[in-house]
């Protein structure tokens, strides 16, 4: 999920201190949720040594009003992330945190450090609209602060201790995963820190393409590729890659698609896999499917399936699905009362729950709409099966994934993201997730000067010599905010003003001052209603003062 982003650049802005009083939770239905910013959100430190950058979440207690929060710039070069770069805070490079981490808004605060006062800060708004949750956290340039991060580190990344690179894994305080020798996730354990009983449930993730137009002595077969035709390649000292941030890792696998039939041997390209992505609570990746002509020109795609197998530990787990509400117990005995046809509304037609004493887990298998004449729900709870497509243990306990069948046009995604929690999250957490994955955060990036921040009130007795637009207080609000302009001393008379508030379509919503004013600085109050006395929704507006050839725009957020 890609959060919307805005960026304004801030004059004097305050979030008043009733609204952190206000009874907002902050983002606690997000909790499992990263924020992924790029480097060109943040101009002001563009070219800046990433190590002068540090997160902080705001409190607001007397004792500690500021804490630091885990955080990584991972840098980006030639499109990799394992390219050397030069330690600098380029466009490209990605800005990580937690949702959860965010804070109150900073009420003429600013930390402790002499040196960040030289430099702009970034405040970064989560705003949930629709359960009325935000946080903050603020993005600071120091030349003082230690740059070693001393609290939680979310997520570690072990290497093989076996002599088979492929072999490493990864543990948070929610899950350790384990990896196959040829890199592929192969074992899961929900931390007993956690409430899960520290047992493996995690058989294999299995990857199927079914190729038609292959001959075998001239006779017509369909192959299946499979994730035991990937091979880390052997003359690779790197062939497993790596980078252990504190809020995230990321993985890489070195290697190559060998497809070995009767009278046929063919080999891919070598390629490097997909970035994995792993988190406190949760594993992504997108792997693309290639275009098999390319092996021969008669070959082409029937079809494709990705799948998350278990094991027989997970017996006694409750499988659930947005069409399969009632749940059904992973016991290894095959159960036809399951519905496979899914929603082509994403994602939140396309999740599986499978939770327990061992843990919870919730898979969504995005696929885009277009691919293949048909998309299942793919479910097997049936020990022991056989076939020639089947890998792993070669038991079938509550494996979940997804089925594409038909004209099957290359090269497409198959794309996973999973979560692993505590056995005892809420029995809803699958239709948050799914509600979080289609409502994007409102993100917004305000870049404040430290004078911005401390010096909050006007002078009203003396008029600077050009227009000034302040940055409206509280923001985000509800229902009310006050909006600060200047009229400078050069104007000779009374000037027509005008003041309105837009929609983001550029629609004028309230006129909220159209008249002749003579210098000075004023104050204008919106209350949230439009020009015919309607509450407007929650969301972004721009706000526009006005007068002869002077313009200026600014954004506010409306919260309910």
């Amino acid at each position: 999920m890609r959060a919307r982003i805005f960026i304004v650049a801030l004059l004097p802005f305050v979030l008043a201190l009733a609204l952190q009083q206000k009874s907002y939770a902050q983002l606690s239905n997000r909790e499992f949720e990263p924020i992924v910013l790029k480097g060109a959100d943040f101009p002001e430190f563009s070219g800046v040594q990433v190590s002068q950058l540090l997160l902080f979440s705001y409190t607001g207690e007397t004792a500690k009003p500021w804490v630091r929060i885990p955080f990584q710039i991972d840098e980006v070069a030639s499109g990799s992330y394992f390219e050397e770069d030069d330690g600098l805070l380029d466009d490209d490079d990605e800005i990580v945190f937690m949702a959860k981490d965010g804070g109150l808004s900073a009420f003429e605060s600013w930390i402790d450090d002499e040196s960040s006062k030289a430099f702009s800060r970034y405040e970064i708004s989560l705003v949930e609209a629709k359960v009325e949750q935000t946080g903050f956290v603020y993005l600071y340039r120091s030349t003082l602060l230690p740059v070693q991060w001393e609290g939680e580190d979310y997520v570690q990344y072990q290497p093989s201790v076996s002599g088979n690179i492929g072999e490493d894994s990864v543990t948070s305080g929610a899950y350790t995963i384990g990896h196959d020798m040829k890199g592929f996730p192969s074992d899961l354990i929900i931390s007993a820190d956690i409430g899960g009983n520290g047992e493996d449930i995690f058989d294999a993730l299995k990857i199927r393409a079914i190729v038609g137009g292959a001959k075998v002595f001239g006779v017509p077969v369909s192959i299946t590729l499979t994730e035991k035709l990937i091979q880390i390649e052997p003359d690779s000292l790197d062939g497993v890659k790596a980078i252990d941030g504190n809020v995230r890792v990321i993985r890489e696998v070195d290697a190559s698609f060998v497809l070995q039939i009767p009278n046929i041997v063919d080999v891919f390209e070598d390629f490097t896999t997909p970035p994995i992505y792993y988190y406190s609570n949760s594993m992504s990746f997108a792997l693309e499917i290639p275009d098999v002509s390319s092996i021969n020109e008669d070959y082409y795609l029937t079809g494709g399936r990705l799948s998350m197998d278990l094991t027989p530990s997970a017996s006694g787990m409750m499988f659930t699905s947005p069409k399969n509400s009632v749940p059904s117990t992973v016991n290894g005995q095959a159960d036809e009362t399951i519905e496979t046809s899914i929603d082509d509304l994403l994602p939140l037609g396309n999740w599986a729950s499978i939770r327990g004493t061992q843990g919870a887990l919730v898979h969504f298998f995005p696929i885009a709409t277009t691919v293949g004449d048909g998309r299942n729900l793919f479910f097997v709870d049936e020990s022991p099966t056989s076939g020639q497509s089947e890998t792993g243990d070669g038991d079938s306990f509550g494996d979940t994934g997804i089925e594409i069948t038909g004209n099957v046009e290359p090269p497409f995604l198959l794309s996973y993201k999973g979560y692993f929690m505590r056995p005892d999250v809420d029995e809803k957490i699958a239709e948050t997730l799914a509600f979080n994955e289609a409502n994007a955060l409102d993100v917004s990036l305000f870049a404040q000067t430290f004078e911005d921040v401390t010096s909050v009130e006007q002078d009203n007795e003396v008029a600077p010599s050009t227009f000034h637009l302040a940055q409206n207080y509280p923001n985000p609000f509800n229902p009310t905010t006050k909006i600060n302009y200047t009229i400078p001393t050069s104007v000779k008379g009374a000037v027509r003003i005008k003041l309105g508030v837009y929609n983001l379509l550029g629609q004028l919503v309230r006129t909220v001052v159209d008249e002749e004013m003579n210098a000075g600085t004023y104050e204008a109050i919106w209350n949230g209603l439009d020009d015919a006395g309607r509450a407007v929704t929650s969301g972004v507006y721009i706000y526009r003062l006005s007068s002869g050839k002077f313009i200026e725009n600014k954004k506010m957020i409306l919260i309910k």
